[in-house]
């Protein structure tokens, strides 16, 4: 049983040292807000994020909705979000009140559609680590609190 809490300069630094080999994002940063709001920014790696798809989760729904609106971006666009995420039962809740890519924010349509897809990728990536299991996630006074369950061979580190 993990029973811990990170704050957003440690998530920014799991999330920028860890070398992952399809890692989607670069030059991320996260701020968790007293509200329990998040905002991410980076800049997404467009040639890993299929790779990322297919390693993390392999959900064909999530790879053709990539393929769809993948050739529209030519270079690594910077991205901004601000949500209100949490977690329950290895079911992820997310509320988004605003996503950019470069200068552009995503209108209502598609951000509802782009937030059903989150949901369904990230639900699948934590359903793909065996031996996982989350009972929640929330975000309290600008910390990220964790209470989950975890095979002996699953560490979470704080960076």
């Amino acid at each position: 049983v993990v029973n811990t809490f990170y704050t957003s300069e440690e998530l920014t630094a799991f999330v920028n040292q860890t070398d992952y080999k399809y890692k989607p994002v670069k030059n991320f940063q996260v701020r968790i807000n007293s509200d329990g709001t998040v905002e991410c920014s980076g800049i997404f790696d467009i040639k890993v994020i299929q790779d990322f798809i297919t390693a993390s989760s392999g959900n064909s729904e999530i790879s053709q909705y990539w393929d769809k609106y993948s050739r529209y971006f030519l270079s690594n666009p910077a991205f901004y979000v601000k949500c209100t995420p949490s977690m329950t039962n290895n079911h992820l809740s997310l509320q988004v009140e605003k996503f950019e890519l470069g200068r552009f924010s995503i209108p209502q349509a598609a951000l509802d559609e782009l937030t059903s897809k989150l949901i369904t990728l990230t639900d699948g990536i934590i359903n793909h680590i065996p031996g996982l299991s989350v009972n929640s996630i929330t975000m309290v006074n600008g910390k990220a609190v964790f209470n989950m369950v975890g095979h002996k061979y699953i560490s979470i580190a704080t960076p």
